[in-house]
Order: C-alpha cells, then sequence, then structure tokens
C-alpha cells in the first residue's frame, strides 16, 4: 500500500501519531489535489464594489467562518462578506453576524447556502479577496488543504487564511495569519484590499497543480 497526502502537515500529523510506521509514512506521496486550471484561468476578473471577501466553506467549526464574521466588524475597508457554503453552525453564524454589524453601514454579510460550480466561479469572478479562516481543533484535527484557497489562486484572486495544516504551506502566495484572531485577520484583509498581489503571479504559484501533471505523478506512485 502508498499512502498520499495533500500537505505536508497531514504527513506530519500520521508520522508523530504512528511512530511505529515512520519509515513507511516518510516515503508517502505529499500531493494537493489538481485543478482543472484551464476552467480557472478563464474566469474574467470582474471585482464587485463594494469589495467582496468570500468564505466558501462547510459552516463547522473547524472552517472558522466566525473568525471571518468577527474580523468584519473590525475592518476599515467598505465591503460585504459573502459566506457561500451550509451546515449545522449556520443560525449561530447567522446571528452572531447580525449583532456583529448592526449598526454598521459600511459592511454587510451576506449567506448563500450550497453553491454549484457554476455560482462558485460566478463568486471567484467577483471576489476581491478569498479569505479561509481555518483554525485546529482541540482535538489536534486540522485542515489539509482546502480546495477554495487552491481555486482562488488559479483565478487570480488574493487569498488570506489562516497559518495551520497544509494553509500553512501557502505561505508564498497567500496572506497568512495566526487562527483564531479576528484583529490579525481584519488587517491582513485590509492590507490586500488596498494593495492585491498581481493576478499572473498568483495563477503562477498554483501551475504546477494542473491534473494533467497530478495524475501521472499519483500514477507512478502506486
Amino acid at each position: 500500500a502508498h499512502l498520499v497526502f495533500v500537505s505536508e502537515a497531514l504527513r506530519g500529523l500520521a508520522r508523530a501519531a504512528a511512530p511505529g510506521l515512520d519509515a513507511w509514512l516518510a516515503r508517502a506521496t505529499v500531493q494537493p489535489m489538481g485543478l482543472e486550471l484551464e476552467r480557472f484561468a478563464a474566469i474574467e476578473r470582474a471585482p464587485a464594489r463594494p469589495a467582496v471577501i468570500l468564505v466558501v466553506a462547510r459552516l463547522v467549526a473547524i472552517k472558522g467562518v466566525d473568525v471571518a464574521i468577527d474580523a468584519l466588524a473590525r475592518l476599515r475597508s467598505r465591503a460585504r462578506l459573502v459566506i457561500a457554503g451550509d451546515g449545522p453552525a449556520r443560525d449561530e453564524l447567522e446571528q452572531r453576524a447580525a449583532l456583529r454589524v448592526a449598526g454598521r453601514q459600511d459592511v454587510d454579510v451576506q449567506f448563500l447556502g450550497m453553491v454549484d460550480a457554476t455560482r462558485r466561479d460566478e463568486l471567484l469572478r467577483e471576489a476581491s479577496v478569498v479569505v479561509v479562516p481555518s483554525r485546529a481543533m482541540p482535538t489536534g484535527r486540522t485542515e489539509g488543504m482546502p480546495m477554495i484557497a487552491l481555486e482562488a489562486l488559479a483565478s487570480g484572486v488574493p487569498v488570506v487564511a489562516s497559518a495551520v495544516g497544509g494553509l500553512s504551506e501557502l505561505a508564498s502566495s497567500a496572506e497568512l495569519v495566526p487562527p483564531d484572531s479576528p484583529i490579525e485577520l481584519a488587517d491582513a484583509i485590509d492590507r490586500t484590499l488596498a494593495a492585491p498581489r498581481p493576478a499572473g503571479q498568483l495563477r503562477a504559484a498554483v501551475a504546477h497543480l494542473d491534473w494533467r501533471a497530478v495524475a501521472p505523478r499519483l500514477v507512478r506512485s502506486e
């Protein structure tokens, strides 16, 4: 058997949990999921005004959507937080959002629920920044490599993310902040909105993840 991990962080967790298998796990392949790069490259960027801060995630604790909501209340920029996804925490998050932005005219929160791939692409077209505010859980569980972060980069959309799990490996292409820190997340979003990285630079960061390159590598690892 041969294992494939989507991030070095996940392989590290496995090696720490099973030291007796370390020699075998050391030979495992680390390979993030591939992307249909042509599809994302074809998205014609047209960021909306006011700025759209996009979160695409299942609404559960590990995704840290509550941190994004708290950060919105601390932004200096005029913006709208658009949350695409559903889950058991939706009611709680909607109530939190209503409290955090009450009385403010310069920020807003919109919950879209589940979206399909076509709608996701439309949201990436309009987004000024994609935020991935994931956290590490008390059990040690963390993110592998959320696809929306890679899809955003492939679309030329700046990414602000928590420095946890596989997201930590995007340090050269995304703005990383400590998890569970709305103040630092808000500061990073403001900086990104003021001076976004060039779209070409972001796309180049994931050029190696084209499925046409990833699939043969996975086949060779068997």
